[in-house]
Order: C-alpha cells, then structure tokens, then sequence
C-alpha cells in the first residue's frame, strides 16, 4: 500500500461512494463501510440488508472486496448495491483506502 494508492482511493470513494455510504458509523442509502474490511458481510449495525446479502456467507477481505466492486449483482444475486467499480486500479485503490478506516 503507498499513500498515492489511498489517496487515490479516497478521491474515488467521495466521487463515487459517499452518496451511499459513510466512514462514521452512520448509515445512508448502503451501509457504514467503518471498518468493513474484515467484516462479515450483511453485518454493518442498524443496516436493514437484502436476504441476498445477509444470506451470502462473505467476508470483506481485500480481493473479496475488489471481486465484489466489479459487478455486485454478479457476486451477490439479489443484493441492492447497483454501483460497479469497472476500472480495477479504480477497485483496488478504494479498498486500500477502506482499509485504512
């Protein structure tokens, strides 16, 4: 992980995440994703999840996230999550940045 790579991500995460989602621990359209990484998927507190996702089984590790931000609807059939990271460089720079929160 290099500084550039979070700062990247985090200029990703605001442009392209924070509509839905925050770092504080409060939810908004999506779940808080404070400290997701290592967190078991559809398990963020006071979040209401689609069936699919508190059913899915995952958790939030790096690759899991980058695999997920691609296409969420692929991974997680039935999941709400409609955004979808194309870019991997993209994907994996907002992961490290998560990771950091």
């Amino acid at each position: 992980m290099t500084a550039q790579d979070v700062a990247e991500g985090e200029t990703v995460f605001q442009r392209r995440c924070a509509a839905c989602h925050t770092l504080d621990g409060s939810n908004r359209v999506g779940p808080s994703l404070q400290g997701v990484v290592g967190r078991e998927a559809g398990t963020a507190e006071g979040f209401r999840y689609s069936g699919a996702m508190e059913d899915s089984g995952l958790t939030w590790d790096a690759e899991m996230l980058v695999q997920y931000l691609e296409n969420p609807r692929d991974m997680v059939p039935g999941t709400r999550m409609v955004l979808r990271l194309p870019d991997e460089e993209d994907r994996r720079n907002v992961v490290e940045f998560l990771s950091t929160q």
